[in-house]
């Protein structure tokens, strides 16, 4: 907002921000369904919030922070309709990037795959959403003990924990965290890493083992100018998938490297750290 920048949050179906969602179109947009997954998001969900940003601000192109599922999303988008993509984003800064999950192995996606039938199976549609009184409890627990609320964090983000958490804010993060979730999210996270590449969701995976790739061949041809975050110590951004993106990438003057050290999945955005290391070069960035 210093900066002058029109600065717009946007939110996909699934967690605790969307309960209220409508839509005119039920069979494009499953109105009252909580069952989504990110190709919904992707072919969706996305295009809308480009349509009313673009639409209220009368601006020809956006630049686009995405964090953790916010740059699969936009990796997707580029994937599944590059033209939209590169008509709507002038820059792309990517945190906690998650362009595969080949070379993510941590503990609970291992077990999500090993889970897989008894999620599909599972009547709850919402995983990790707390209620009102749930939400106080941990919030009020965390504002008393926030050390080991961040450590607890830290363990949950970093491969190393780098104990850059501001501890001062941890009452705050823990009010809204975590948002929840839809089981179908979840499954299809499951089937990425399984496949061990970027695939549409299949609903009859868990028969038939494979899924459809999305088009490596427009990730290749990139043409957005991005700023990819990348880090040895995420335990859910893989140093090697991002390097392995950045390779794949036939024209590299599109893309930057930020090389971040000791930084966990949520560090780049609520370490006292990040405003140096990850803020300003993300501002500089959008500037060229």
């Amino acid at each position: 907002l210093k900066e002058g920048y029109d600065v717009w949050l946007g939110n996909i179906r699934g967690n605790i921000f969307s309960h209220n969602q409508v839509s005119g179109d039920l069979s494009t947009f499953k109105s009252g369904s909580k069952d989504h997954t990110i190709d919904d998001f992707v072919q969706h969900d996305f295009p809308a919030m480009i349509k009313l940003v673009r639409s209220k601000t009368g601006g020809k192109k956006i630049n686009y922070i995405g964090h953790s599922q916010g740059t699969t999303m936009f990796f997707m988008l580029a994937m599944h309709n590059p033209t939209l993509a590169e008509e709507s984003f002038e820059h792309f800064a990517a945190l906690g990037t998650v362009v595969n999950l080949a070379h993510v192995e941590f503990a609970p996606i291992v077990l999500m795959d090993r889970i897989y039938a008894i999620l599909k199976a599972a009547g709850i549609f919402h995983t990790f959403n707390l209620n009102n009184v749930e939400r106080n409890i941990v919030a009020k627990f965390c504002k008393t003990t926030p050390g080991i609320c961040a450590k607890a964090f830290d363990y949950c983000a970093s491969i190393r924990p780098s104990g850059r958490m501001d501890y001062k804010n941890i009452y705050n993060y823990l009010y809204y965290f975590p948002g929840g979730v839809s089981k179908t999210n979840l499954m299809h996270w499951s089937q990425i890493h399984q496949m061990k590449k970027l695939v549409y969701y299949n609903p009859n995976f868990e028969k038939e083992k494979t899924a459809q790739e999305y088009n490596i061949e427009n990730l290749k041809k990139w043409k957005i100018k991005a700023l990819i975050a990348r880090t040895d110590d995420d335990t859910f951004s893989s140093y090697q998938d991002v390097t392995d993106f950045y390779d794949m990438v036939e024209d590299k003057s599109y893309v930057n490297i930020l090389e971040l050290v000791n930084y966990g999945h949520v560090d780049c955005l609520s370490a006292e750290s990040a405003v140096d290391d990850v803020f300003t070069p993300i501002i500089n960035f959008f500037r060229n």
